[in-house]
C-alpha cells in the first residue's frame, strides 16, 4: 500500500487501513473517503487504542460499511456489547 502524502495524509492512511481490514474480514465497504472523514473530523483527536478512545463500528453487521451504517463509540462500549450494537 502506497503511503498517502499531502493534506490529510494521516487520515487517508487510516481510511485505507480500515478499508483493508474490512476486506480482510470479508466485509463489504461502501465508504468514500469524504464521508468517512466527515464522520471522523470533529472526533479525530479522540481516536486510539485505550478503552476511553473512539472507534468506528457497524450497527448492522449484515450491511456494508457505509455512511448509513456506522457509529462512533468508545472502545469500552464496543467491547461490552454483542456483535449487533
Amino acid at each position: 500500500m502506497a503511503r498517502p502524502r499531502g493534506p490529510l495524509a494521516e487520515q487517508k492512511l487510516a481510511f485505507a487501513r480500515q478499508k483493508a481490514q474490512a476486506k480482510f474480514r470479508g466485509e463489504s465497504w461502501q465508504f468514500e473517503f469524504e464521508d468517512w472523514w466527515r464522520a471522523w473530523q470533529p472526533l479525530w483527536h479522540r481516536r486510539g487504542m485505550a478503552r476511553e478512545d473512539l472507534c468506528m463500528i457497524r450497527p448492522n453487521v449484515r450491511k456494508p460499511w457505509s455512511k448509513n451504517n456506522f457509529l462512533i463509540v468508545t472502545r469500552e462500549q464496543y467491547l461490552c456489547t454483542d456483535s449487533e450494537y
